[in-house]
């Protein structure tokens, strides 16, 4: 799940054993449990934040610290990093709490949408993830549970969980490590390549849950046939399709998306 909603808060203080807080972080809660990470609300100075704690050996932490400074200092729509803190065994990586809930949830609630809604919130999601990709950040793990939807409002996104993403000047990048999630990540990032089409296709498959309800098949043969045979407009099954492209070189950009027709016209 993604790190900074206010949904899973629990009703009494929940931190491991093996980790403890700074001194002036106090009201400690538990809000999500991963399998090599924690995220907690707690408060200090009379401000609610959000804490994510990392084990120090897991040295992914640096790179994420490094990223997102420069997510703070480019004042891009994310929780604003406000502090580190070394202790023991863990980093304790500290970010200002934002009431809402991830995408996931909302859908939950939300099952049905027409085309035109749908269009209207790809669209926010592009023209803010743009606004990232501009700045050269590819996210690489966009999925609901990754989309905050400020104060449960669907129409007020921003991204969170950037624990895989990279700065990237280059067209392609080789040697990646993120594997992003199963149903949303896009094929090259299992042969360690990405670029910034590989957010695209992540685009693609929220589209095709938001509007059909359902995933499009992982397989290359069937997900072609899901697509052909969805209940939507041509300029939805073209929209899907060129997101959903196999060939990172040929899939359709960020931009590009922006400017079709499924996007601009309806």
């Amino acid at each position: 799940m993604g790190c900074y909603f206010s949904c899973f808060t629990t009703d009494s203080r929940d931190v491991s054993d093996t980790e403890t807080f700074p001194d002036m972080y106090s009201d400690i809660h538990l809000i999500h449990k991963g399998s090599r990470r924690r995220v907690y609300r707690c408060t200090s100075g009379g401000k609610i934040l959000c804490c994510k704690v990392i084990p120090i050996l897991s040295l992914s932490w640096r790179c994420e610290y490094s990223l997102m400074l420069y997510i703070t200092d480019n004042k891009l729509p994310s929780p604003k990093f406000t502090n580190i803190v070394k202790k023991k065994n863990f980093i304790y990586m500290f970010y200002e709490y934002i009431e809402g809930i991830d995408m996931f949830e909302y859908l939950e609630k939300n099952k049905f949408f027409n085309e035109k809604y749908a269009s209207n919130i790809i669209r926010n999601l592009i023209s803010i993830l743009l606004k990232y990709h501009e700045k050269y950040i590819w996210h690489l793990d966009i999925k609901p549970e990754n989309i905050l939807c400020k104060n449960g409002d669907i129409n007020n996104l921003c991204l969170i969980d950037f624990g895989q993403s990279v700065i990237c000047r280059e067209d392609i990048l080789t040697n990646v490590k993120s594997l992003g999630t199963q149903r949303y990540a896009a094929p090259e990032l299992s042969y360690g390549i990405c670029s910034a089409k590989t957010d695209v296709w992540s685009i693609g498959v929220i589209a095709y849950i938001l509007y059909m309800q359902s995933y499009p098949s992982l397989s290359l043969s069937q997900r072609k046939k899901s697509i052909l045979k969805a209940e939507g407009s041509y300029l939805f099954v073209d929209f899907i399709k060129k997101c959903l492209e196999y060939s990172m070189i040929r899939r359709i950009s960020l931009k590009e998306l922006l400017v079709h027709p499924w996007i601009s016209n309806i």
